[in-house]
């Protein structure tokens, strides 16, 4: 009997414990439902780096927070409240995050 193991699910989920129940966090993920590249922010960004500008397809929060993604560096551009986890985040902010502040 051989079992699968979804790797990504269990890298997340170390990384999650790591962090204390008190930290927040917000972690993008370049393709929707938590799949292929992911980076973890604990506090603001104005530029969420080369490699995460503009690739972000789903996120997940730390319960309870609220996050803002913005379509452009400097909180610039439109922005989207991210307050619980998205498998996608829909057609209107697919791959626009380039930048990040926490909220709440």
């Amino acid at each position: 009997m051989s079992v699968l193991i979804n790797t990504t699910a269990v890298v997340v989920a170390v990384l999650l414990m790591l962090l204390s129940s008190s930290d927040a966090y917000l972690i993008l993920y370049e393709h929707p439902n938590y799949t292929v590249r992911r980076r973890i922010y604990v506090t603001a960004r104005s530029f969420v780096g080369s490699l995460f500008n503009d690739q972000t397809s789903s996120v997940t929060v730390t319960p309870s927070q609220v996050w803002l993604l913005y379509e452009h560096s400097r909180f610039g551009g439109m922005s989207f409240h991210v307050r619980h986890n998205y498998r996608y985040v829909g057609r209107r902010f697919d791959y626009k995050t380039s930048s990040l502040r926490r909220i709440r």
